[in-house]
């Protein structure tokens, strides 16, 4: 589910509640062994979704925000390396290249990425 609030003088007022497939949260459970667009695209032809997952591990995911003011990227960490370096990143997607204006309203995230262990410890 897909919630956006507007913060305003008046207090918090909704703007949209959406049922939302995709992004972050469906690489989440890819991570794990179950492939959710599967069961969205057998719901929308009328079909049961498959039977129970047992999922083979644990996973989570961070959205990183850009901050609210503005410079130029010159660089990241190659993806490459990051994979290279963290044995567990299941997927990453990086929102900006170098030289880059980065900082709110022109981009809302730098990156994000999805975790995946074996239990909840690792």
């Amino acid at each position: 589910m897909h919630t956006e609030i507007a913060l305003t003088p008046r207090g918090p007022r909704i703007i949209e509640v959406n049922a939302r497939s995709g992004g972050p949260v469906e690489s989440a459970f890819r991570a794990v062994g179950y492939d959710y667009g599967v069961d969205v695209a057998r719901t929308a032809l009328g079909l049961r979704p498959t039977p129970s997952t047992d999922f083979d591990g644990v996973a989570w995911f961070r959205i990183m925000p850009a901050p609210e003011d503005e410079f130029v990227a010159l660089g990241h960490t190659p993806v490459e390396r990051l994979r290279e370096r963290f044995a567990g990143l299941f997927s990453i997607r990086v929102f900006l290249t170098p030289g880059d204006r980065v900082g709110r309203p022109r981009r809302q995230f730098l990156a994000g990425f999805v975790g995946r262990g074996a239990n909840f410890r690792r």
